[in-house]
């Protein structure tokens, strides 16, 4: 939803005060290291090297969120998000940025490319510094003496560790009629409509794609902006030594060359970020490289060149149980961009309590596997959410024993059958592009409220900690869309975006909630109306009552509906920030 220009300093302020109120430390000199960081240097000497991500405060020492969650940001007049900013105010510290890391003895030359320094002749065994102005920091390697001092400095908000992120192991299966899985999600009915996901661009970050296979190479967007390889700059041409982000991308997008279609959306075009190494190992600094160059991929912002949807069937395995989250401003920023995020909820289950991050970081939509006979497959992880304690997944897909593309060793088109919640989470970031396609004005929170809202239920009734909402339903999606109540003028008249029409897109995302609420009894339900003291706009005195309800159950405040006040509302909150109250959708 688009922010006017007129409110964005205001905005970018309720941003920082919501981030320092929910995340800062109550101390401002609070230890910088993470856990995870203090145990590594426990173990090495004060000359031995490590690998960390330095996170700043942003402007010097005026706050910021722990662990770089802030954004403050605006939107173009194509409702993309304005990443330039971010980019200028890092661009703006790197002179005091610079003299802060050789005080502390880190003699790092940028690389604003976030070209792995071991390509670059002449440097030895130094690293070079990696821009990650995404979460305002800086990736570099520094001895343990250099770490600890840098920690201690008031102008650094967090260090950590910039660890190897080991992809899982995927399961070959057998014994699979091709096309069970497309069928049933319903993506044959969308297509029998003409909704084939033309004109969206889908993108995976993963092993890489083999553009050489003939059911993925017609469906390349090609160029330079469809294309980044973090393990080895100098691969200019798509590729994937692995075949698990081949075997992704062609659940996503493949056409059907021997007569059996594939992929969910075989009209849309495709992009990849390849992330992990020939050893399935990718750096936490090249994740973040990678959702900086998903915002932007051609690196200039007159350019509407970014997905619609991302693909990531990746998860932190060492967060089993807990929560990380690390790329929660990335995230933060894909969403502000109006780009949906799709993940694979793990492969930890059957225990309850398994779900890892970033998946159940509420930021994405995370997806558990389901097999033919439409159960929930044993290793799919489970829930509650390690972030939130609500529930997950949040939806299921097939993701057992389903058809897809391999590897082509040169052009040749091999297919596989897969198993795993990375080969169910195509299908659902596939279905968003068919209802993308179908409905390109929609925005990332009325698709994914379409998913969710209409999903088919399945083991014990209403969602569980295994199905999340239930079965994706394509077609039932479709229809919610269709049918979807029109916002109509409120008292107001307001037509926030400025776009001439009163709509959905006014105030409030209009998220039909049969049992939705209006507390204040003013005719706006409570998804529209963050007006808690009832003086008719939505000031800085609402945004306190608001922090006080952050991470309760009060459905007062939870404006999307999902049992918690988390994140998701904070979005909606600053989307009304300054605004009278909405037109509101059904009210009881």
């Amino acid at each position: 939803m688009p922010f006017s220009q007129n409110n964005f300093q205001l905005s970018a302020a309720l941003l920082a005060v919501l981030a320092l109120a929910f995340l800062e430390p109550s101390s401002a000199w609070a230890n910088a290291l993470e856990p995870a960081l203090e145990s590594r240097l426990d173990s090495m000497s004060s000359l031995d090297e490590v690998r960390v991500i330095v996170k700043f405060r942003s402007g010097g020492r005026k706050g910021g969120a722990r662990g770089g969650r802030r954004h403050g940001g605006l939107r173009s007049k194509k409702g993309r998000f304005d990443h330039e900013v971010l980019k200028r105010n890092f661009k703006k510290d790197e002179a005091q940025r610079g003299r802060m890391l050789r005080r502390h003895k880190i003699g790092a030359r940028r690389v604003s490319q976030g070209i792995d320094p071991k390509f670059i002749s002449g440097l030895g065994r130094r690293e070079r510094e990696k821009a990650l102005w995404i979460v305002n920091g800086v990736a570099v390697s520094a001895n343990k003496s250099s770490v600890l001092s840098l920690s201690t400095d008031p102008d650094v908000l967090e260090v950590v560790l910039d660890e190897l992120v080991t992809l899982a192991e995927s399961t070959n299966s057998t014994g699979a009629v091709p096309e069970w899985n497309l069928t049933a999600v319903g993506a044959d009915v969308l297509w029998d409509l003409g909704h084939r996901g033309s004109g969206i661009v889908v993108a995976n970050m993963d092993t890489g794609v083999d553009v050489q296979h003939q059911d993925l190479a017609p469906r390349w967007r090609g160029g330079t902006n469809s294309w980044i390889d973090l393990t080895d700059p100098f691969q200019t041409v798509p590729r994937d030594p692995s075949g698990h982000g081949t075997q992704v991308m062609g659940l996503l997008v493949a056409g059907d060359l021997f007569g059996n279609p594939i992929g969910m959306a075989p009209d849309a075009t495709w992009i990849a970020a390849k992330i992990f190494d020939e050893q399935n190992q990718a750096r936490v600094s090249d994740i973040h490289l990678a959702f900086q160059w998903l915002l932007d991929p051609d690196g200039n912002p007159a350019t509407d060149d970014a997905p619609d949807i991302v693909n990531a069937s990746w998860g932190l395995l060492n967060t089993v149980g807990n929560c990380d989250l690390e790329f929660s401003n990335d995230l933060a920023a894909l969403r502000a961009a109006d780009i949906a995020v799709v993940f694979a909820a793990g492969n930890a289950g059957p225990g309850l309590g398994t779900s890892l991050s970033p998946a159940n970081g509420g930021m994405g939509v995370a997806v558990g596997a389901i097999n033919m006979n439409f159960d929930i497959s044993l290793g799919s992880s489970r829930g509650p959410s390690a972030c939130s304690g609500g529930i997950f997944p949040d939806i299921s897909a097939p993701g057992v024993a389903v058809w897809t593309t391999d590897k082509s060793f040169g052009g040749f088109p091999f297919y596989t059958q897969m198993t795993g919640t990375s080969f169910a989470a195509p299908h659902v970031a596939g279905g968003l592009a068919l209802l993308r396609g179908a409905y390109p004005n929609a925005s990332v929170d009325e698709l994914e409220a379409a998913l969710v809202e209409t999903a088919f239920d399945l083991g014990v009734s209403g969602p569980d900690n295994e199905h999340g909402q239930g079965l994706l339903d394509l077609p039932s999606a479709l229809a919610w869309l269709d049918g979807a109540p029109a916002c109509t003028a409120g008292s107001n008249g307001l037509d926030s975006d400025q776009d001439g029409i009163l709509d959905s897109c006014d105030n409030c995302t209009m998220i039909s909630n049969s049992a939705q609420r209006d507390t204040d009894l003013d005719g706006f339900g409570n998804r529209c109306d963050a007006d808690f003291d009832n003086d008719g706009l939505v000031t800085m005195a609402d945004v306190v009552l608001f922090i006080s309800a952050f991470g309760t159950t009060d459905p007062d405040s939870d404006f999307d509906g999902d049992g918690y006040v988390n994140f998701f509302d904070v979005f909606v909150l600053l989307r009304s920030y300054l605004m009278a109250p909405g037109p509101s959708g059904t009210v009881l």
